[in-house]
């Protein structure tokens, strides 16, 4: 008996879609390799130095849960670039601590003063209408929504001022290590986590 074979179609492997495959996980691993790189970055608040110039941030508020409010105006460059040469022989961490109790203790201020203060930034904002002021508001989680409402309504009485809001507690930045730099063309206070 005679048995027929069976002709067997040509089998190719498609190779269009294994290549599709490969080009999206060769994609995918150089993402994820590029954005793991910069770890010093991705844990760094970058808080821009405030300057009294056009296009720079002007003021940095931290709220903190105690009443009081930690204030960074353009004075605070020189005072930390003062501080980091004054403890420079110290250890890393220590010399940082120190820096961030002289920062609390010169730009923390109560209620009352803190308000006075916003009233005289805002005053003086008013007076030069044709510039633009930017300011930061940094909140933690718990803190009152009245709170930070007074901050905004303070604020929003001038026309020219920008504002935004942020999360996070002052003990966040405690620890952290303070250095003066140039971050994207711009001089700014880093602070690394």
């Amino acid at each position: 008996m005679a048995f027929k074979k069976e002709k067997v179609a040509n089998q190719s492997i498609e190779l269009l879609s294994l290549i599709d495959m490969i080009f999206i996980l060769l994609v995918f691993f150089l993402v994820t390799t590029f954005a793991g790189m910069g770890p010093g970055d991705e844990q760094a608040l970058m808080i821009p130095t405030p300057k009294n110039r056009p296009g720079h941030a002007q003021l940095f508020i931290q709220i903190r849960n105690t009443g009081e409010y930690f204030w960074l105006d353009d004075r605070a460059q020189n005072v930390v670039s003062d501080l980091m040469l004054r403890f420079s022989l110290y250890p890393a961490n220590m010399k940082n601590r120190m820096v961030w109790e002289q920062l609390e203790s010169r730009f923390t201020f109560k209620s009352d003063e803190f308000e006075s203060r916003l009233n005289g930034f805002v005053k003086s904002a008013k007076a030069k209408p044709d510039r633009e002021y930017y300011i930061i508001i940094r909140c933690p989680d718990n803190i009152a929504y009245s709170s930070v409402m007074r901050i905004i309504s303070i604020l929003s009485s001038a026309e020219n001022i920008k504002y935004g809001c942020i999360g996070g507690e002052m003990s966040d930045i405690r620890g952290t290590r303070v250095a003066t730099g140039i971050y994207r063309g711009r001089t700014v206070l880093k602070i690394d986590f």
